[in-house]
């Protein structure tokens, strides 16, 4: 995952980072941050990420969607 990290803006880095790890060890069934993640292009996107799990009675995940979307902030 460091590469994706890696990608995320640094001053958004430490808490996409702790979002991140807050929402695997709480077993959360959802996940929605907004964050700026580098282009190929040298430039940073504004990301807005959502995030669903499914897991067995076990507790193993079995199902992860993960979707990225563009977005403009206010006043840009």
């Amino acid at each position: 995952m460091s590469f994706w990290f890696d990608k995320v803006y640094p001053e958004d880095r430490d808490r996409v980072h702790d979002s991140v790890y807050d929402a695997i060890n709480d077993h959360a069934n959802n996940w929605s941050p907004e964050y700026r993640f580098l282009k190929s292009d040298g430039n940073y996107a504004y990301i807005s990420t959502g995030a669903l799990s499914w897991k067995m009675n076990s507790g193993h995940l079995t199902v992860l969607l993960v979707d990225y979307r563009y977005y403009q902030p206010k006043g840009y």
